[in-house]
Parts: structure tokens; C-alpha cells; sequence
């Protein structure tokens, strides 16, 4: 897992305590932000997705508990979003 590409922003793996911390506290936040990725403004739209992104890459392999929900929002947000 150290030698994966991260996402830009981040210059390395985050630590152990952070990815713990976000871990803990991921689920809490999810909801809102599958409501966020739905908005009709776009600005709202990115920086839910951007939340996401960062949730993803602190979860880690967890993720995948929230996957049967996060999937269909993203996949309805996706469909949404084109004309």
C-alpha cells in the first residue's frame, strides 16, 4: 500500500491517526454528502465529490462497507449531471 500513487494534493500515505480518526467519523458525513452530490449547483457538487475523494483515500480498504450505497448515488448523480 506505500507505493500507490495519491491523489495530487497529498504528497504520501496519510497517517495512521488521521485515517483512523476519518475512519471513525466517515460514516457520519456520508449521507449528507450523497444529498450534496445531488444539488443543482455545481460548486456544491464538486466540493461533495472532492469530500468523497478524500474520504475514499482515508478509508482505505473500509470502503468498501459503504460501497452498496455510494454507488447508486454516484451513478444517479452521473446521469443527472448529463444533458
Amino acid at each position: 500500500m506505500v507505493d500507490l500513487p495519491t491523489h495530487p494534493p497529498l504528497k504520501g500515505r496519510p497517517s495512521l491517526g488521521s485515517r483512523v480518526f476519518v475512519r471513525g467519523h466517515v460514516r457520519k458525513f456520508w449521507t449528507a454528502l450523497y444529498k450534496e452530490i445531488k444539488d443543482i449547483h455545481q460548486e456544491n457538487r464538486t466540493r461533495a465529490g472532492q469530500l468523497m475523494l478524500y474520504g475514499v483515500i482515508y478509508t482505505e480498504q473500509y470502503m468498501s462497507q459503504y460501497l452498496d450505497v455510494m454507488l447508486p448515488h454516484l451513478f444517479s448523480s452521473c446521469v443527472a449531471i448529463q444533458p
